[in-house]
């Protein structure tokens, strides 16, 4: 979910994120999981609007994102309580049983991520094998290494590495040893106050947002950056500004 909040607000502007999960595990409870935004296409007071959205200026638009399990558990508790009839007689035995079958389904989500985190961190299989002709440091290489650079980071998209890894090129950087020089010139801590993140960022992002207060202009004019310019300008701001 956090990669889905992460890639809306590269996009556009949100204006309230409120996790439902969270609010009911603080009132002790179990129940209705799913985290909610309210976006909009217009950029932040004081910064330029973004040109691919002018015809939906003034627009509102509500996100609903949860997972599989998530999902299944608030359409079947919908269907059964909001447009079935139950007796009287049933409704205690059924919010017991409501709220056991939301326990289950929060350890099955918990344990589903403990597992893949796991495997992540051993080995992520899912990357594609390094090619040899290929300057570029290999996804699987990139992604173990940033496993451990950031290790309270959340795990990114597959492509991700590969992408950020043609960035690393243009760069000149072609070794984890060369990135891992260049990362200790950055205060990572810093970085995170003035991006003043809603969530914690993949992996990839620390990364692009390292890169990007090394460079400064020179990372957004990459080649491979085209097609986000005006972001990472907005970013750029950011990074540049003293902390708070």
């Amino acid at each position: 979910m956090a990669a889905v909040a992460e890639l809306l607000d590269d996009e556009l502007t949100i204006l309230d994120d409120r996790d439902m999960g969270q609010e009911t595990a603080r009132a002790g409870g179990f129940g209705y999981a799913s985290r909610h935004l309210l976006v909009t296409p217009d950029p932040p007071d004081g910064e330029q609007h973004r040109a691919p959205y002018d015809q939906l200026r003034g627009h509102r638009a509500s996100v609903q994102v949860r997972t599989v399990l998530q999902h299944a558990w608030a359409e079947f508790e919908h269907d059964i309580r909001y447009k079935g009839t139950v007796p009287e007689e049933y409704v205690p035995d059924l919010d017991r049983r409501f709220t056991l079958a939301a326990g289950l389904l929060e350890l099955a989500d918990r344990e589903f991520s403990t597992i893949r985190e796991r495997l992540r961190a051993v080995a992520p299989t899912s990357l594609s094998e390094a090619d040899p002709s290929d300057p570029r440091i290999s996804g699987q290489d990139l992604a173990s290494f940033l496993a451990s650079q950031y290790a309270d980071a959340g795990w990114s998209h597959t492509d991700h590495y590969g992408w950020i890894g043609g960035l690393l090129l243009e760069l000149g950087v072609t070794s984890l040893d060369e990135l891992a020089g260049l990362l200790t010139s950055v205060d990572a801590d810093a970085i995170i106050r003035r991006m003043g993140y809603r969530y914690p960022a993949g992996a990839v992002r620390r990364l692009d947002d390292a890169l990007l207060a090394i460079f400064g202009q020179q990372y957004v004019d990459l080649k491979g950056n085209a097609h986000r310019v005006e972001k990472l300008t907005e970013r750029l701001e950011k990074l540049n500004s003293p902390d708070g």
